[in-house]
């Protein structure tokens, strides 16, 4: 089976086992809410973040309300979070750069995604395939360890893995299958101890822990 044959089949595989599949933050749809959630999930559980989120947002509702709150205030309603202090710096920084940049509005574009504080590549293709439905390969801690168990990749450096990964699916499975590797991570393929005797992938993967 070639890599490619791979992919497609634990994706098939997964979609079988586990049905339809959405990101696990409430961004509600809304785009800056997924931007702000995605820079406030660096090292934290979606669960923790939607918490946070709910007053969160009755502070910072969107970029125009950011900007007139403290880095301060900000960090107070997050504090709860890992790296609260650069974050609340992040998420102040980003939203003086969506008003001077972009008219308040989050960006479209990988590119300009990129250039906004706190944000990387992950969460930049999290906004792009969640919030505008654009091909985005999310290779999170779950996604990078999967597709390196599975053989999918021989890498295990984010960038490297998201070029081979986009190279064997195509770009409408992207989004899916990083969410899959997601829930399959959290139910079954743990990072220190996988269940592989009762993984629906065991029989294909290369078990490289």
């Amino acid at each position: 089976m070639t890599k490619k044959e791979l992919a497609h089949y634990c994706l098939a595989c997964l979609q079988k086992t586990y049905g339809p599949v959405f990101c696990g933050l409430d961004f509600q749809g809304d785009t800056w809410r997924l931007l702000i959630m995605g820079i406030l999930s660096a090292q934290c559980k979606d669960e923790r973040v939607n918490a946070v989120s709910k007053d969160l947002f009755r502070l910072l509702p969107d970029a125009g309300s950011c900007a007139e709150v403290s880095e301060t205030e900000i960090a107070q309603r997050i504090k709860s979070l890992g790296l609260f202090r650069s974050k609340a710096a992040h998420i102040k920084r980003t939203a003086t750069v969506l008003i001077e940049k972009f008219q308040g509005k989050v960006p479209d574009d990988m590119e300009d995604l990129l250039t906004l504080p706190g944000v990387g590549r992950k969460v930049a293709n999290l906004v792009l395939s969640d919030g505008f439905k654009q091909p985005g390969m999310v290779v999170d801690t779950h996604n990078l360890r999967l597709s390196y168990r599975l053989g999918l990749t021989d890498h295990k450096d984010p960038v490297t893995v998201e070029k081979d990964l986009c190279a064997l699916l195509e770009p409408e499975h992207w989004s899916d299958y990083g969410h899959y590797m997601v829930t399959h991570g959290r139910a079954v393929c743990h990072a220190r101890k996988p269940e592989c005797s009762r993984c629906v992938l065991a029989s294909v993967c290369a078990k490289r822990l």
